[in-house]
């Protein structure tokens, strides 16, 4: 029930859909991803993994969203800079 709260809160007035905030938040950091940002995308990461465990619409929305791009392209960055 929780999960379903982050994607809608009907006992707000107006209701943010916080998934949605955090995928849009990857698109931003996908354009720029370097040393820096890379452990704010794993971190953002991370919570849309927490938000959709054992929630499928989560998980839907998740999928209908491309994010494993952000996944595929993270881990190209981590391949092509072993530093980090």
């Amino acid at each position: 029930m929780m999960r379903d709260y982050l994607r809608h809160q009907p006992d707000n007035p107006r209701s943010i859909n916080i998934l949605k905030a955090v995928v849009s938040f990857l698109d931003v950091l996908h354009a720029v991803i370097d040393n820096e940002t890379i452990s704010l995308i794993t971190q953002s990461l991370d919570s849309l993994n927490e938000f959709s465990m054992g929630n499928l619409q989560n998980q839907h929305l998740l999928f209908d969203s491309n994010s494993i791009f952000f996944l595929s392209t993270c881990f190209s960055f981590l391949i092509f800079n072993p530093q980090n």
